[in-house]
């Protein structure tokens, strides 16, 4: 054993590199125990002498402490051909140090980077890298951009691409070897079998940077697949993960210790004290007789299959108009929007801006409709399915710069992630939502890096139905995602079901 150390330029009291730990990890086995209380995803190893640069020299950015040590991090473990999660909680600003990254890559190395992201975020990481590092040439492999020459990808220093592209042009992608491969929004890929999760395995690069702020969504084996992309076979074969990581308190604990020279980790509350005060109301609302009857007709109704009947009670919650359009708007029998319009009062009295989030476009048709008609001198829009990809930041342009109130009317899922909106400071969660995470990254593109005013975050939900339910669940959920734990199934199990259609918001209402 002296003699394998020694190969491997390991001796009692030296400090270890990140590849001779990761060594040492992946052949004993054994926890390892980090002294003077510093935490593993916190530590610096010192960058070979020709690759030193400092971080504030890699970015045209005045960096947080945390976010210089994320870079030297990353900028380390790729000096040593070693992929990163980087995993810090959502608003740290994980863009900027992956542009660090980058920038590192081009200073050290002939060949491009890439970004593989969500379709509604490529335009923002052009954006913030025209921000970030503007000696970088950046080439968007999208639309009237995409190029069938890999020359031309060869020629520039980042290229920013979608995952359904990087699937459609795999064959071309592939005939080039990156510098660093940066995938944000890495829980897309936490279904290995997926294809996006396969094509990203065989990409070529030197080192692969995993970007998310919540790498557990489902299970452990979320954390297996993106694992899996950074460092292949260093958690074994997903057969053997399942058996040695069953979802599991004791087991999340384990693998958190197992994966943490591979990660970085930094929470809000641990790193960004200055960040404003920030209110988390969750508002119970008692529904109109009306309302009730509707949504008791429909959860009586043996007819309908117990998964749709859950869908149906939602929508009725979010407005009676989602199931037929002959019924009375969202401005009649509707408490809760009633509740949500006192809020949207309130913060324009102050000359605030707004974010709410609503599931159904047939509501965010009703609630932009009104608040247009209602709100005459305010700025109103909406950022959903509907609006094209390429023009959701020019609306959130348009609302930041607005010189008054402004209210945004979102779906979570078209503008839960990659985008920053600090210019609103009220956040309003019209429709709960089955994902803990879902509903965090929604509440994340206000409270963040750049926002100075106290933030207020309103959940809304009726009384006895199956939103109080789906609350519950989320809380319980979100405990269990902080220990690794089973997170956030997209669909509720069949005893949640049976539960939920036990509730009835009938007595509630009188």
């Amino acid at each position: 054993m002296s003699e394998r150390l020694a190969s491997r330029g390991i001796s009692l009291l030296q400090e270890l590199t990140e590849a001779q730990e990761l060594w040492l990890l992946w052949h004993s086995h054994l926890d390892v125990e980090y002294f003077a209380g510093q935490q593993p995803d916190l530590s610096v190893r010192p960058l070979p002498s020709s690759a030193q640069t400092p971080p504030g020299e890699l970015v045209d950015a005045s960096l947080y402490p945390y976010q210089a040590t994320g870079i030297s991090k990353l900028t380390s473990m790729a000096a040593q051909g070693l992929g990163c999660l980087l995993a810090d909680e959502m608003g740290l600003g994980k863009t900027v140090q992956a542009i660090g990254v980058m920038s590192w890559m081009s200073k050290n190395g002939a060949s491009p980077s890439l970004v593989v992201a969500p379709s509604s975020t490529t335009a923002n990481w052009c954006r913030e890298l025209g921000r970030f590092a503007p000696h970088l040439a950046v080439h968007e492999h999208t639309g009237p951009q995409r190029t069938g020459d890999p020359g031309i990808l060869k020629s520039v220093d980042v290229v920013v691409t979608s995952f359904d592209l990087m699937i459609r042009d795999e064959f071309l992608l592939r005939a080039i070897e990156w510098m660093t491969i940066c995938v944000d929004e890495a829980q897309n890929v936490k279904n290995p079998q997926a294809q996006r999760a396969q094509v990203l395995k065989n990409l070529k690069a030197h080192t692969k940077i995993a970007i998310t702020g919540t790498p557990i969504e489902n299970s452990l084996t979320d954390l297996w697949s993106i694992i899996a992309l950074i460092a292949p076979n260093y958690l074994s074969s997903l057969d053997e993960f399942k058996m040695m990581y069953p979802d599991e308190a004791q087991a999340a604990l384990e693998l958190g210790r197992r994966v943490a020279p591979l990660s970085i980790r930094r929470r809000v509350d641990d790193v960004a004290g200055d960040l404003p005060a920030r209110t988390d109301a969750v508002v119970p609302v008692h529904s109109s007789n009306l309302l009730a009857l509707e949504y008791e007709r429909v959860r009586l109704d043996e007819n309908i299959p117990p998964l749709a009947k859950i869908g149906y009670l939602r929508q009725i919650c979010s407005s009676l108009r989602c199931l037929d359009s002959r019924n009375p708007p969202i401005t009649s029998s509707n408490p809760k929007y009633e509740q949500a319009l006192q809020i949207i009062a309130e913060a324009f009295a102050r000359d605030c801006k707004v974010l709410l989030f609503a599931s159904y476009t047939s509501t965010i048709d009703e609630i932009q409709q009104d608040l247009a008609g209602r709100f005459v001198s305010a700025f109103v829009s909406r950022v959903d399915g509907q609006v094209p990809i390429g023009e959701r930041q020019a609306t959130i342009d348009a609302f930041t710069e607005f010189p008054g109130p402004a209210i945004l009317v979102l779906n979570p899922k078209a503008a839960g992630v990659g985008i920053n909106i600090q210019a609103a400071n009220y956040v309003i969660h019209y429709t709960p939502e089955w994902n803990p995470a879902t509903i965090d990254q929604a509440s994340a593109r206000s409270f963040r890096r750049g926002q100075s005013k106290p933030v207020f975050i309103y959940s809304l939900y009726y009384k006895d139905t199956v939103e109080e339910l789906m609350l519950e669940r989320v809380r319980t959920k979100r405990d269990l995602a902080v220990h690794g734990m089973r997170a956030a199934e997209e669909s509720p199990t069949v005893r949640e079901i049976e539960d939920m259609l036990m509730r009835s918001p009938t007595e509630s209402s009188v």
